[in-house]
């Protein structure tokens, strides 16, 4: 989900969404992933669009910014490692768990594309 929609037009959401949102995920143990593609890195006036709400995302996923727009770079950050999503820990290790599964009849096949790029980490770093 995006802080700021970007694609229909900039619409900002009313200050009571995200925490609506964040309620309901919390409650049924959904994960709120944040997309910063558009409004990561400073475009909001915070590094993160989301920080500019009370929200928050289990997940963040981002890209352009991440090496200035340079080279084609993107990320999903697992939040779960920060002190205060310690209770998110064990969902968040099965939904890993898909990803890595040696069992065909269970594994998210997948592969990356742009595998130990390091020109493109380069620019990330420098980026951050």
């Amino acid at each position: 989900m995006e802080p700021i929609t970007a694609a229909g037009g900039i619409i900002v959401p009313v200050p009571e969404y995200f925490p609506i949102l964040q309620e309901i995920c919390n409650k049924y143990g959904i994960y709120l992933i944040m997309d910063e593609v558009v409004c990561g890195f400073g475009r909001t006036g915070k590094f993160w669009g989301f920080e500019q709400f009370d929200v928050d995302p289990d997940m963040v996923s981002m890209a352009k910014g991440l090496a200035s727009s340079y080279m084609p770079l993107s990320s999903m950050t697992f939040l779960f490692l920060l002190p205060w999503k310690k209770g998110k820990l064990n969902a968040v290790k099965k939904l890993l768990w898909i990803f890595f599964a040696k069992d065909s009849a269970i594994s998210f096949f997948h592969h990356f594309i742009v595998e130990l790029q390091i020109l493109f980490i380069k620019f990330s770093i420098q980026t951050l």
